[in-house]
């Protein structure tokens, strides 16, 4: 049986399933990033990462958004790192923009991550 938030399988018990991955009894080995979150709207709309606090810096301050801070994500699956182009030249950018969820209970996918808790991220 798979569980229905994060779609990986459930342990069985004797009369009931359990997720260890949303229970958060399963080690998972966590990239991470950084983003400027800017509030809640960003959980409905794709994110930038960056592979250093410097480069989100250096977006926030491109951008006009130092109000914003700059927080830690993590993620499972590896990401490929590029140069950003145009106003973030010279800038190191994920390849892809990511889904951001509020924790760690969501379907296992690439460019998908979550806020770390505040605190393991100094913000």
């Amino acid at each position: 049986m798979q569980c229905t938030t994060c779609k990986r399988e459930m342990t069985l018990l004797f009369i009931s399933y359990a997720c260890d991955y949303c229970d958060g009894l399963a080690q998972i080995d966590w990239h991470s990033g950084f983003i400027v979150f800017r509030g809640d709207d960003d959980f409905a709309r794709p994110v930038y990462v960056f592979p250093t606090r410097t480069e989100a810096a250096l977006y926030r301050q491109l951008k006009g958004w130092q109000a914003h801070p700059i927080r830690e994500v993590h993620f499972e699956h590896p990401v490929r790192w590029k140069a950003a182009v145009g106003q973030l030249d010279g800038v190191t950018i994920a390849s892809s923009p990511f889904e951001l969820h509020r924790d760690h209970r969501f379907e296992s996918r690439p460019y998908a991550g979550f806020l770390a808790p505040l605190a393991s991220a100094a913000a």
